[in-house]
């Protein structure tokens, strides 16, 4: 069960980090007037830190647990 929630906890991370990116461009498009411009750019901003993180996460819950080896 605990397997699940940390694969849960990294889908639901990603979808944050783009719709955070999303809204960042679309902060900055509506104060600049640049649509769509800054939007576009917040969008795949967040989708390249999303990727990362996500990739970390994954490898990270691959690895084996640290500690003493029987």
């Amino acid at each position: 069960m605990a397997q699940l929630g940390r694969t849960f906890a990294i889908g639901t991370t990603f979808v944050s980090m783009v719709i955070a990116g999303g809204l960042l461009g679309w902060g900055v498009d509506y104060f600049a007037k640049t649509k769509p411009w800054a939007l576009l750019v917040g969008l795949l901003v967040g989708l390249v830190a999303g990727m990362i993180r996500f990739i970390r996460d994954a490898k990270a819950a691959g690895a084996p647990p640290p500690g003493p080896r029987p």
